[in-house]
């Protein structure tokens, strides 16, 4: 599926760009080809590219923007979302995001190598989506940054129908007073994350993703030191949902009921190759009301409410499923990668490698990417 759907977004992309594309280059301060992003957008027509130079874009003109259908590439030009930062400058009294995609953008429109803060949005009228809020969209975000957001739904993103590609994105340090801290998936939505990073994101219900009638896909993804205040601290499943999480590690992550995850409500939540550990405040998986999470090639371990409890518990020995000791490099510093020794490796588990995170220590390291690979892979 996960291949299926990258190329179908790379075949769109090579048909939708026209030969007259043009390229509209934008500064911080103003001395651009237009002087902000809003600027750029409203004289841009479909295949075109908004490039903004590094630096911060803040006040009117560089927040709550919108492509309006069309397909456009916005990117950074050093392809770092470190150094290219859009600041929505929202709080109380004054709410703004970054991006709103609603008139049916399809993966054509891409957002690359730009990091979104600032947004802020409370509850009452529009209150979702504090980065971005993707209504019946399907845009595509590849090495962006999401973090220090806030929203009543969807803290640093929400999507509400359609399936946008998030690949190589981090999601981090937002808040939904609500749910979903770092993304929150409603109406039939049914995104597709890959490797990506979901880190210290904070709600009530679903501290990292918050699921409602969604399907969202998340492979090869980091959910890592969440918090719920109430249920689901990586995930929260409800309502006839169905999350299907792949080689993804879940660790650290925090709640009074399901610090990994909670379904609820006939929602299905399926894993596989994936790691539940050291979470707090509860045991691992919660499972009510005609849920039921499916573990396939699985571990689950180190909980402090306890791993293979209740609902799940038949399943360990089952399918590959294991209750060892993943030997991680660095647990206590956050550091979450293999040691050559893990039960957890490819060559040790009949089924193939489990977690996000590759054998980083010991005699059969894999060396880590530098930013110079990764920016490679968006240079144009």
């Amino acid at each position: 599926m996960r291949g299926s759907r990258l190329l179908i977004v790379l075949c769109l992309a090579s048909l939708a760009v026209p030969a007259s594309a043009a390229e509209h280059l934008v500064r911080a301060n103003g001395s651009g080809d237009q002087p902000t992003i809003a600027a750029a957008l409203a004289v841009a027509i479909s295949g075109d590219t908004i490039t903004l130079a590094d630096g911060t874009f803040s006040g009117p003109g560089n927040r709550d923007l919108d492509f309006e259908s069309r397909p456009l590439l916005l990117r950074s030009q050093s392809g770092d979302p470190d150094a290219c930062v859009i600041d929505c400058g929202g709080g109380p009294g004054e709410g703004h995001r970054g991006l709103r995609f609603h008139m049916g953008e399809g993966p054509t429109a891409v957002v690359r190598g730009i990091t979104i803060t600032g947004g802020f949005l409370q509850a009452g009228g529009d209150e979702a989506g504090g980065a971005v809020l993707c209504e019946g969209a399907s845009p595509t975000f590849e090495h962006c940054v999401f973090a220090g957001n806030q929203a009543h739904v969807g803290g640093g993103l929400c999507i509400r129908g359609g399936s946008p590609l998030l690949q190589d994105c981090r999601i981090a340090s937002n808040r939904a007073i609500w749910c979903g801290g770092g993304i929150a998936c409603e109406q039939g939505a049914a995104p597709l994350l890959t490797d990506c990073q979901l880190t210290d994101n904070l709600a009530d219900y679903g501290g990292g993703v918050l699921c409602d009638q969604a399907s969202p896909e998340l492979t090869g993804c980091a959910v890592l030191a969440n918090e719920a205040l109430q249920r689901g601290g990586g995930l929260y499943g409800g309502d006839w949902s169905r999350p299907i999480l792949s080689a993804c590690t879940l660790a650290a992550n925090a709640a009074p009921a399901g610090s990994g995850l909670s379904a609820v409500f006939q929602a299905e939540v399926s894993l596989t190759r994936c790691l539940v550990v050291l979470g707090t405040g509860s045991a691992a998986v919660e499972v009510l009301y005609g849920a039921e999470v499916r573990l396939e090639c699985s571990g689950v371990w180190g909980n402090s409410g306890g791993d293979w409890n209740d609902a799940i518990a038949g399943q360990l020995g089952l399918d590959g499923n294991i209750d060892d000791d993943p030997q991680f490099c660095g647990a206590a510093a956050g550091d979450y990668a293999l040691q050559s020794d893990s039960p957890c490796t490819a060559g040790a588990s009949a089924c193939g490698a489990m977690g996000a995170f590759p054998v980083l220590c010991g005699a059969d390291a894999t060396p880590l990417r530098t930013w110079s690979a990764i920016k490679s892979l968006y240079d144009s």
